[in-house]
């Protein structure tokens, strides 16, 4: 949950497990809401670190607005699509993700909540 100054920001947990020496295509999806307000101007800003190594990390992201039913009511949802391509040059060992959201409004009385998926391919060489 992002909640706090203009700014404020969550980070994931370290997750996927990547091999040095190897290249891939990493997709996000990052769902955000708050269940009270329409945070479809609040401006989000989505960051991929690696942990536990040094990969070349390039992404680019596009936020999408819009509206789903959910338990009888119109649920307005804010989601980040995202793709990374990740190429290290290491020879052994592994590294993982971690994603960070921020939101360049004041969330303190409107928190963002967040969730999200991944799914990942491993490529043969990134050039």
């Amino acid at each position: 949950m992002i909640q706090g100054v203009l700014g404020s920001s969550q980070t994931s947990s370290a997750f996927g497990t990547f091999l040095n020496g190897s290249s891939y295509i990493v997709r996000f999806r990052v769902e955000t809401y708050n269940a009270t307000k329409d945070i479809s101007t609040y401006p989000l800003v989505l960051t991929v670190s690696a942990v536990g190594g040094s990969p070349t990390v390039t992404t680019s992201y596009s936020v999408v607005n819009g509206s789903y039913w959910r338990s009888g009511a119109t649920q307005n949802e804010v989601i980040v699509l995202a793709e990374s391509i990740i190429s290290s040059s290491g020879s052994s060992g592994t590294f993982d993700l971690s994603i960070t959201v921020a939101c360049q409004a004041v969330t303190t009385l409107y928190p963002v909540t967040l969730s999200g998926t991944y799914s990942r391919t491993l490529v043969g060489q990134v050039g």
